[in-house]
């Protein structure tokens, strides 16, 4: 795969919606760079893009795998691989776990014991995953194809710019597009009882959901 010349195409859009969050961080927690963090999933590269002042100090993240980045420079965040199941830390040890574009990438069958694993080592938590209605999927910016059966959307999806930019294998095409179901709010308020529920706008429509514990 040529996941420069695709990442740099993405990061473009990324970096827009990610100071919005690093905003909305902000405001909802204003003592972040002093909070004990999980990132679940995330990357150095999220925490450079939200644009406001952190702790690397006070940062875990946990990973299925370890994704290196050239022009992340952040020194003191800890990195920790795991199974993606079970989170590999006592109840309640964060203040805060971020799961940032991630859920939609977890197992239908996995996905309420994750939530409760995030509800578990945290005293809150903040959530991101992209809105099913939004009409243009993010993760192969093309309009529509989530809505379709995924055996048509597999051929639509020969013209999105992930896979002219990126050239994926075969396999990694089927796999990656399979295993990415967006979320309604509806199940969001399923995984997430005791939880608040806010909408990231754009042009007026439900781009993302953002699911926070209740303070």
């Amino acid at each position: 795969m040529n996941i420069k010349i695709w990442s740099n195409f993405i990061k473009i859009f990324q970096s827009f919606f990610r100071k919005k969050r690093g905003v909305f961080l902000k405001k909802m927690y204003p003592d972040l760079s002093n909070l004990k963090i999980l990132d679940l999933g995330g990357t150095e590269s999220f925490w450079i893009q939200l644009g406001i002042k952190i702790n690397p100090n006070n940062i875990t993240i946990i990973n299925i795998a370890n994704y290196q980045e050239e022009y992340s420079k952040l020194l003191g965040i800890k990195k920790i691989i795991y199974d993606g199941k079970k989170i590999p830390f006592k109840d309640k040890t964060f203040d805060l776990v971020i799961c940032n574009s991630v859920l939609e990438h977890v197992p239908l069958k996995q996905r309420f014991e994750l939530c409760a694993e995030i509800q578990r080592v945290s005293k809150f938590y903040f959530i991101q995953t992209p809105s099913f209605y939004f009409p243009i999927e993010p993760h192969f910016v093309l309009p529509f194809i989530h809505w379709l059966p995924k055996k048509i959307g597999l051929y639509y999806l020969y013209l999105s710019p992930w896979k002219i930019l990126s050239k994926p294998k075969k396999k990694t095409i089927n796999d990656y597009f399979i295993n990415t179901n967006l979320l309604k709010e509806s199940d969001l308020v399923e995984l997430f009882k005791n939880s608040k529920i806010f909408k990231e706008k754009f042009l007026f429509i439900t781009k993302s959901y953002y699911v926070c514990s209740k303070k």
